[in-house]
């Protein structure tokens, strides 16, 4: 963690100023530490050189791919499915007192960054500056709605394997970019992807919780979410925080995915034809109810009634981007 990063970062629990105590420096990097709120005294821990400012209450990883990663290994892809739709998978959460991440989860994330991992992973796909097939065209439209190309300061939110990120801070490396997830195996494979290519010196990487975004009020010239809709249960809640964090005239783009899209750019496409009409049905249901499938109108919708202006949308086999400005 770069100690410039603390003019950015906030408490996610009362957005207080935070200070850093107890830590200890590697190659200019905070690599252990800790971050206190000076509003609440609530207690953050920079691990392995990653902040962790997720609420207290939420662990520092993405439960769903885990969660059905494990019944998967043991029956089946379909079966962890249907156990996360029927409410049998349900996050872990922290122990008061205890560690946040286990000696398992710590040993895979120095993995995940390490060079091997990335010479590994990518045998067998090119570098993720355009992504293949349907989703080139939008990517460029993505690329060109948000605004990235004049902006100083950028959010990326869900930022997963740093696809997006990574562009980004390839093409532009001059901007100040700042990476927010969920799984801190994630990003300590994203901090593995930027030191194999040797860029991301402006990269700021951020494990938090999007529904409760770790930063300041008014701090960013633009928050984009690359397909972060579609993996974030309660998405609206995420355009009201991009809201909060955003300069006045800031821009928020999300892109997103509908019905038959959405099914096929996800793991769901592998299993759908063995699902029956009932388990089909419930599925679509879990994906409506937990805001993973949004139409195009939900969207917009949200976006204005939050308070964006300037909406534009662009919308291709059910494949869409939406684009809004903060007011001045």
């Amino acid at each position: 963690m770069k100690i410039s990063i603390l003019r950015y970062i906030a408490c996610p629990m009362c957005y207080g100023n935070l200070i850093l105590q107890d830590f200890r420096l590697e190659d200019n990097e905070v690599k252990e530490g800790a971050l206190v709120c000076r509003k609440c005294g609530q207690k953050y821990s920079i691990m392995r050189f990653l902040p962790i400012l997720t609420p207290p209450y939420i662990k520092p990883y993405d439960w769903i791919s885990v969660e059905i990663t494990k019944i998967k290994e043991k029956y089946g892809l379909k079966e962890g499915l249907l156990h996360l739709i029927e409410g049998k998978l349900k996050p872990i959460k922290p122990k008061p007192g205890g560690s946040l991440l286990s000696q398992e989860e710590l040993q895979e994330g120095e993995y995940r960054e390490s060079r091997e991992y990335w010479e590994r992973r990518l045998r067998k796909i090119k570098r993720e500056q355009i992504v293949s097939g349907d989703l080139e065209k939008i990517w460029n439209i993505f690329i060109v709605m948000s605004g990235i190309e004049s902006a100083k300061e950028i959010l990326d939110v869900g930022t997963g394997l740093g696809a997006m990120l990574t562009y980004i801070a390839d093409k532009w490396p001059e901007k100040g970019l700042f990476a927010l997830g969920i799984s801190y195996v994630n990003l300590k494979a994203v901090r593995g992807k930027l030191k194999y290519f040797k860029i991301g010196e402006n990269v700021h990487l951020v494990v938090g919780d999007a529904l409760n975004m770790p930063f300041k009020s008014n701090i960013f010239d633009v928050v984009e979410s690359w397909f972060g809709l579609g993996s974030i249960i309660e998405f609206k809640k995420v355009i009201r925080q991009a809201y909060r964090v955003l300069k006045r005239g800031g821009r928020f783009t999300v892109s997103g995915a509908w019905g038959e899209a959405y099914i096929n750019f996800s793991m769901l496409s592998k299993i759908i034809k063995s699902l029956a009409t009932q388990e089909y049905e419930k599925l679509i249901k879990f994906l409506r109810e937990k805001e993973l499938m949004l139409h195009v109108n939900e969207v917009t919708k949200t976006f204005k009634e939050v308070g964006f202006h300037d909406i534009e949308v662009f919308e291709e086999k059910n494949l869409y981007v939406v684009t809004g400005r903060k007011s001045v």
